[in-house]
């Protein structure tokens, strides 16, 4: 009888996964998100500028006519043709709450169907209003998509900081001047002084 044993096999050296792939491949496994949600590195994002979750969605005849601003995370894309040969598209997106399918036809699909991408966290602006075709009933209207990261750099144009008047003193002026210096970016710092006399 020969010996057969196997020896170690090298672990290969392969790069690190994004965040977003690493998320993508848990719930692909397990169904479920372990060790975060795609959208927690935009909480800030989502806290300023979007007004809505897709749990809304459900009732819509509440928030028709009624701008909203919802973030969401791309989960299944499905690229169409309908039977008189238009391209159409249906997007499966998640956020925090709950989860919503959006249908993009004609012009809304052609300006964002390079958007429609899974994995992807998109910023979409809209309104629900009366279908315009086929059955009595109501649906979300796109005015506008993009990458949710591209969101704070186009809204943001200050950054302002509210301080009580007491409280400002020279350690104070360094250190923002400090922290100033030291991360330069594209946006004006405001500092708005406060007197609560």
């Amino acid at each position: 009888v020969e010996d057969m044993s196997i020896g170690s096999l090298p672990i290969p050296e392969v790069d690190r996964w994004s965040t977003i792939e690493m998320l993508s491949k848990e719930k692909e496994v397990v169904g479920v998100y372990i060790s975060g949600h795609p959208l927690d590195d935009y909480r800030l994002e989502i806290g300023n500028f979007c007004n809505a979750t897709f749990d809304l969605l459900k009732d819509m005849q509440k928030v028709k006519d009624k701008p909203l601003r919802l973030a969401g995370v791309v989960v299944k894309v499905e690229h169409k043709v309908s039977s008189n040969g238009n391209p159409y598209g249906v997007v499966y997106l998640e956020d925090y709450i709950d989860s919503f399918r959006l249908f993009l036809f004609q012009s809304d699909y052609t300006n964002y169907k390079n958007l429609l991408v899974e994995g992807w966290v998109l910023f979409i602006q809209g309104m629900v209003r009366d279908k315009k075709y086929g059955n009595a009933g109501y649906e979300f209207k796109v005015s506008e998509i993009k990458m949710l990261s591209q969101v704070i750099n186009e809204k943001v144009r200050n950054v302002i900081i509210e301080l009580p008047f007491h409280v400002v003193d020279q350690k104070i002026i360094d250190n923002l001047l400090n922290i100033c210096e030291n991360n330069k970016g594209q946006h004006s710092l405001l500092v708005r002084l406060l007197n609560y006399t």
